[in-house]
């Protein structure tokens, strides 16, 4: 850096003394250039080569895995749709058969009417309507045979809900009270409890549930199977040496009706002890029975089944009169009576 030259003329009386002061410049301190948004770019791992060829891989991998994925969900469509297309050949037969135009009937035979249903009163509709209020739950509506129905077991009944054990029982109390009006047939039958017991321990758990009564005096014996989520109803008929099955659905349970017949056997080594013999009895599931069309009236479906054979009645009802049957087992519960 060159020196910086001053002249100064000095002097109190204006004299012209000149002195010559050199300066040197002060240096300033060099300081880098920062360019802050590049440093910034840089230390970002969004932009970094390795992040971003991970990120590339991971959504590699995840469009294989879904593509995967798509293909096992059409097999699995393909696989149900296959066996609906099975399952429904049946009922496709059968809707066919209903739709068929059959011949004119002949108006001088006879035609067999089908009984009318008792009528619900508006004095009996009331006292329903005020029964089926859930509140308070645990207030009990109705009492007998040991038996307690609250307002919580008792709302079960309303609506589309699903029925539980303590209405289901009650209900075949019902049916083995009404028995033993003169005419009808013998009945006996076995809680909600039975079944899952006897396919869990078999006969040997259920020995002390028949002390009192001899199930082989009987015409029927009822028994109710509960699914998990889906109610059904079992029946041995000592008239006809059948054990019946009837779902709502459809399906059959060949497991049940072998159970049964087992434990006719069992029992009566146990009770009689004398060997039974079932080889001439016959295991039915029974078909052509009325379905149900929707996913909650299981229960009403078997206890109506059992409460139509009960009385050797036709089983001539449908999905349409459940709301009826719902209203008219609440009124029968409450009475402790069965209304047919």
């Amino acid at each position: 850096m060159s020196l910086i030259q001053l002249i100064f003329f000095l002097g109190d009386d204006g004299g012209s003394d000149v002195e010559i002061v050199s300066i040197t410049p002060v240096r300033k301190p060099i300081i880098p250039k920062v360019n802050s948004f590049e440093d910034k770019i840089k230390s970002n791992r969004y932009v970094d080569p390795d992040w971003l060829q991970n990120l590339c891989d991971t959504y590699k991998k995840l469009s294989k895995e879904t593509d995967q994925e798509s293909q096992n969900q059409k097999i699995k469509k393909d696989l149900y749709a296959k066996q609906n297309e099975k399952a429904l050949a049946p009922i496709e037969d059968r809707i066919k058969r209903h739709m068929a135009i059959t011949e004119t009937v002949i108006l001088d035979e006879a035609v067999e009417e089908e009984p009318t249903l008792p009528e619900l009163t508006p004095a009996m509709l009331e006292r329903i309507k005020a029964a089926l209020v859930p509140r308070p739950p645990s207030a009990v509506v109705a009492e007998g045979f040991g038996l307690r129905i609250t307002r919580n077991d008792i709302h079960t009944l309303a609506n589309c809900n699903w029925l539980n054990d303590e209405v289901i029982n009650f209900y075949m109390n019902l049916l083995i009270e009404r028995s033993k009006k003169e005419g009808l047939p013998k009945v006996y039958a076995f809680n909600t409890f039975f079944y899952p017991k006897l396919m869990e321990s078999g006969h040997a758990s259920l020995k002390r549930w028949t002390r009192k009564i001899d199930i082989f005096s009987q015409d029927l014996i009822i028994v109710p199977v509960h699914l998990g989520v889906h109610w059904c109803m079992a029946i041995m008929d000592f008239r006809s040496k059948r054990v019946e099955y009837y779902d709502s659905m459809g399906s059959h349970n060949n497991k049940c009706l072998t159970a049964l017949l087992k434990y006719l056997e069992e029992e009566s080594k146990d009770k009689k002890k004398t060997p039974y013999d079932t080889s001439d009895w016959k295991a039915v599931n029974m078909e052509d029975i009325p379905q149900q069309m929707n996913g909650s009236d299981c229960g009403m479906f078997a206890c109506t089944f059992a409460e139509y054979k009960c009385r050797n009645a036709k089983i001539t009802f449908s999905q349409k009169e459940m709301p009826y049957f719902r209203r008219k087992m609440v009124y029968e519960i409450l009475t402790g009576k069965l209304m047919m």
